[in-house]
């Protein structure tokens, strides 16, 4: 039990003093002494509950997005300005944090900053690791896909604009040097990600769609995409740009998470569970979340998104 002063002491043993009375008054009045037991075990744990409270530790690794390697060195602080340095193993370590969500935020020269919500709990080491994506020019998008221990294997897929090449995934990992200027940096089939694609270059008219595929849908002991806490992030030149948590309920074996308009810049939120569609069809859902965020008229080219968390 944490206390903060002797005022606290003070104000629980009051509090104590006032349940038992109340407690002992009870008993002479209870028609059933059998009773007695159930009461005191009522009582006791709502009065002292309120004081089950304190700091909390924050430990977690800090990773590249393309090449899934500790990051050494990167500065990870708490909103409470606890700060810590990740080792050569990309491990950073923070203290004494108050309860409650907390924001961390892990920055490292050549990678853009990347700010995120834990909840610390008291006397437990909560864990939230970082995955950051290298720096972009002006131009330039990257998504980043992360997810939990299982499914072992969550694909990436990007349906593009282009005739000739119309769906960017592992089987056709696409080109950033040339048409589509889109690329799979990097595929992931042992849990947690990332799975990475960078944009070079938008088209100059179309919608680009983005969707997660759990590949392995139906084997035994593979969970539900639902069940992945698989999170995509996409960034530009200024860093974040929009965030998205998988929804907790749906059916189907593919995450539709966002469709991207080249020609007037703005990203539609879709975030439904649906099925994996035949090629060339793109995914579809029946009600859409129809968010519309235009990526040209944001503040400091930065939004954080949180739906379904």
């Amino acid at each position: 039990m944490y206390l903060k002063s002797a005022k606290q002491i003070i104000h629980l043993f009051s509090l104590f003093a006032i349940t038992m009375a109340l407690f002992v008054q009870k008993i002479s009045y209870a028609a059933e002494p059998q009773l007695t037991e159930e009461k005191l075990s009522i009582h006791l744990p709502l009065t002292l509950k309120y004081y089950q409270v304190g700091p909390g530790d924050i430990t977690g690794f800090v990773v590249d997005a393309i090449l899934n390697k500790p990051i050494n060195g990167a500065v990870v602080c708490s909103d409470s300005d606890i700060c810590d340095v990740t080792n050569e193993d990309g491990v950073y370590h923070l203290t004494n944090i108050s309860g409650g969500w907390v924001g961390v935020e892990a920055t490292r020269s050549g990678f853009l900053p990347l700010k995120q919500d834990v909840k610390v709990i008291y006397q437990k080491t909560s864990t939230l690791d970082f995955t950051l994506s290298p720096s972009l020019s002006i131009g330039e998008y990257r998504i980043v896909l992360t997810w939990g221990r299982v499914p072992k294997d969550l694909d990436a897929h990007f349906w593009l604009p282009y005739e000739d090449y119309p769906h960017l995934y592992l089987d056709h990992p696409g080109v950033c040097n040339e048409i589509p200027f889109a690329c799979l940096d990097r595929d992931d089939r042992d849990g947690n990600g990332p799975e990475t694609i960078s944009i070079t270059e938008l088209a100059q008219d179309g919608i680009y769609s983005f969707a997660v595929l759990n590949y392995y849908f139906g084997h035994p002991g593979v969970p539900d995409i639902t069940e992945s806490g698989a999170k995509v992030q996409v960034y530009g030149a200024e860093g974040l740009i929009m965030q998205f948590f998988v929804p907790e309920t749906g059916d189907g074996d593919l995450w539709y998470v966002f469709d991207l308009n080249s020609a007037n810049g703005e990203v539609t939120s879709v975030n439904c569970i649906t099925y994996y569609p035949s090629d060339p069809d793109r995914p579809q859902c029946e009600m859409p979340l129809k968010i519309v965020h235009p990526l040209r008229e944001e503040k400091d080219g930065r939004i954080t998104i949180t739906e379904n968390r």
